[in-house]
């Protein structure tokens, strides 16, 4: 009689185990999944901002604010590398100079790229942009 209580509660220890595990594994898997949404939604959005309301475009107080916020995002949630990118970025504004962009564009898009697993593109974006004699 023993032996068939010794059974019953390995089988309930075991079970009780392996839901325990299994939702561990869910739940790491869950805020993962998470991190990767709100990180390749903060990269869209600052590409964004970045590619089509800053650069080679007429700056107003409006989108100098949007600059600021995605160059203070960028030090929060971003790479060393790209954080790198955002204070060389602000110290050239800072000094009134003309700062390049496109090192922290291309490491924008190459991390979004590779978070949706997407090849690699090297090289600049390409700049389209109209002008009041195209309308």
């Amino acid at each position: 009689m023993d032996l068939d209580y010794f059974k019953i509660f390995v089988t309930i220890l075991l079970a009780l185990a392996g839901w325990i595990a299994a939702h561990r594994f869910t739940s790491r898997r869950d805020m993962d999944n998470k991190k990767r949404e709100l990180t390749a939604d903060h990269l869209i959005g600052a590409y964004r901002i970045l590619t089509q309301e800053i650069m080679h475009r007429y700056l107003d107080v409006e989108k100098l604010n949007r600059l600021e916020n995605v160059l203070m995002d960028i030090q929060l949630f971003w790479s060393e590398t790209q954080i790198g990118y955002a204070l060389e970025i602000i110290d050239m504004i800072t000094q009134k100079k003309d700062s390049d962009m496109h090192p922290l564009i291309n490491s924008l898009r190459h991390d979004l790229r590779d978070q949706l697993n997407l090849s690699s593109i090297n090289g600049n974006v390409t700049w389209l942009r109209f002008h009041e004699k195209y309308l």
